[in-house]
């Protein structure tokens, strides 16, 4: 199963305004991830912020039985090369 994604990279001439700028057009989104660094010195540095918007699929349950919904559904977790 091949799941289609876009990615962008996006120059920056102020962080917190792009941050600011990213958060409010990912508002938009039901479902969305944003993932931020602040700036934490690691080998790969070159990456500050990671943002997901949307979902292809979900999953939903009651508090405390997640872990047998999700044994039922037999999820496919894809890893792509880039996580």
């Amino acid at each position: 199963m091949t799941i289609p994604y876009n990615t962008a990279l996006f120059p920056h001439a102020s962080l917190g305004d792009m941050k600011y700028k990213v958060l409010n057009w990912v508002n938009r989104f039901s479902i969305f991830c944003f993932l931020d660094n602040n700036r934490y010195p690691s080998s790969d540095s070159s990456i500050e912020v990671l943002v997901a918007a949307g979902a292809i699929e979900t999953i939903s349950g009651s508090s405390g039985n997640m872990p047998a919904t999700v044994e039922r559904r037999k999820v496919l977790v894809v890893w792509s090369p880039w996580v």
